[in-house]
């Protein structure tokens, strides 16, 4: 029975022990959020002193001056509708502008079917030429030929000739038509 009133005794002093270790602990802690709650208070009043220091040497323009009184919308809104107005002249310049290319575009593809009209038709008079002065130099070598007696060999190949070229000229109008 002694060792159970030693036991006893033993566990009423380590419950006071860890009583008052559980009061220290509680204690340190108030102590240590204290301390943190002091330093967030510091650095809020650095903060404000930085902030006063700010505003202490901040100029003050006029149009900061509008900002806190109020004023500042009436500008912002005219500076809007200025805007706007400078948008729709700019789209009204681009259509302007789109509708001219337009114009130039169908201006350009009409001169080239003019061009194109242009250049077959003196493609078929270089044809024309080329018969016609065929001809004049077949008549001229048939006189020669009358007068110097030419053979009948080269005669036949200048009538083969001729007849080469009537037929090309003829084959390619043929072709235009279609």
């Amino acid at each position: 029975s002694s060792i159970n009133t030693l036991n006893t005794s033993v566990r009423l002093l380590g419950k006071e022990k860890v009583a008052t270790m559980n009061e220290t602990k509680d204690f340190k802690t108030k102590i240590h959020s204290t301390n943190w709650d002091i330093e967030c208070l510091d650095f809020k009043a650095e903060e404000v002193a930085d902030n006063t220091r700010f505003y202490q040497l901040l100029w003050v323009t006029k149009d900061l001056q509008a900002t806190i009184k109020g004023g500042d919308e009436g500008r912002k809104a005219a500076e809007n509708a200025t805007l706007e107005k400078q948008m729709q002249h700019c789209k009204k310049l681009h259509d302007l502008k789109v509708e001219d290319m337009k114009k130039r575009l169908f201006k350009g593809h009409k001169q080239i079917r003019e061009k194109e009209l242009e250049n077959g038709k003196l493609d078929e008079y270089v044809q024309d030429l080329a018969v016609s002065v065929a001809q004049r130099e077949k008549i001229i070598r048939v006189r020669e030929s009358d007068s110097n007696a030419v053979d009948e060999d080269e005669y036949k190949m200048q009538e083969i000739v001729w007849r080469r070229l009537v037929l090309e000229e003829a084959r390619q109008q043929s072709e235009q038509i279609r």
